[in-house]
């Protein structure tokens, strides 16, 4: 494609987007959404830079707007006991769910893949990805960085939020598999501690891309698309992932042991969260009966139930043994530096 087509495709596609976020987020014009750079920049920017910025738009609609697990117009309705965040519910009030709940739970629980596979792809590309990203960590070529929406060399690259060198190839560990399931290959970079960072090199445009970030102590990788983070080891979140590394599914459970004062002793109280999910027309509908039970989380936008320790546990089993599981998985498709990149040193 020549670059009066990029340059006529690209300020096209930044019209249609424009129109499309002049309905969602209020507009006055199309001139609203262009005059924030696209337009401006279209001529310096390739396709891959409009996408990733349409999809960091789109993420950001998409998390403001979230769809909850109960449809907004049903939410207004019904008498709910709404909370700042889980840390201001009553705890010492709190009655267990009923077993009409615990069995509407279980079957949403169920429905749940807790299990993700560290997917290789096709081995007979990985030669191919392994000398494109070393050229990319050797600053041969820039990639895109959705976060700050520019491109930038690996050298002057820093993970948000983190204090870590990315760039201290010594003690970072490399994960190589395919995260997004298009059967090559990515690169991840951790120093297992408090960030991962996910690279994509797309070859049809001969661009390297962040498809992920996590800058967090408890994030872990839990296999093709899918993350975790397990919080103190007393909260647990499940992510799966897009194509795009955009989140599609979230599910979280907590536990909570502290003093119990109408009872005057200490307490466990064990609170299992519904899915949210973020694709369009997903989600469940309830009784008023059930959301009734319900504790909502403003902060989070989740409902969260109270159950007892036994159902807790059968209704978390599969996490934690997909966990544990993946935690030795990820072994197979961890690499020194040295080790992945030995042969272009």
């Amino acid at each position: 494609m020549g670059k009066r087509r990029k340059l006529i495709s690209a300020v096209f596609t930044a019209a249609v987007i424009a129109i499309v976020f002049r309905i969602l987020n209020g507009y006055d014009s199309a001139d609203d959404y262009l005059s924030n750079g696209i337009e401006e920049n279209a001529k310096e920017i390739s396709k891959v830079t409009i996408e990733n910025n349409i999809k960091k738009d789109l993420n950001k609609y998409r998390k403001n707007n979230r769809k909850c697990s109960l449809p907004k117009s049903i939410v207004g309705k019904r008498k709910l006991k709404i909370y700042e965040d889980f840390r201001k519910f009553p705890y010492n009030d709190m009655e267990y769910s009923s077993d009409a709940v615990f069995e509407t739970l279980k079957e949403i629980y169920g429905e749940i893949d807790f299990y993700s596979e560290f997917e290789k792809g096709d081995i007979q590309k990985y030669d191919f990805y392994k000398e494109k990203f070393k050229q990319f960590l050797d600053n041969e070529f820039m990639f895109y960085d959705p976060d700050i929406r520019n491109w930038v060399y690996f050298k002057d690259y820093s993970a948000k939020d983190v204090s870590a060198d990315i760039h201290d190839f010594e003690t970072n560990v490399f994960y190589f598999f395919d995260i997004d399931s298009d059967t090559a290959p990515e690169l991840c970079i951790s120093n297992k501690r408090n960030f991962v960072c996910v690279f994509d090199y797309l070859p049809d445009k001969e661009e390297v891309v962040l498809w992920y970030s996590m800058t967090n102590s408890y994030y872990r990788l839990n296999g093709t698309r899918t993350v975790r983070w397990d919080w103190d080891g007393s909260r647990n979140l499940l992510v799966k992932l897009d194509e795009y590394g955009e989140t599609e599914m979230e599910v979280d459970f907590y536990w909570v042991n502290d003093f119990n004062r109408k009872k005057n002793m200490e307490e466990m109280w064990y609170m299992i969260g519904l899915p949210l999910y973020f694709v369009k027309n997903e989600g469940y509908m309830f009784t008023d009966a059930v959301m009734a039970e319900a504790y909502y989380d403003e902060a989070v936008m989740v409902y969260y139930f109270r159950v007892t320790e036994e159902q807790f546990n059968e209704l978390t089993k599969d996490y934690f043994a997909a966990a544990e599981q993946a935690d030795e998985n990820i072994k197979e498709v961890t690499y020194t530096y040295e080790e992945l990149f030995g042969d272009y040193l």
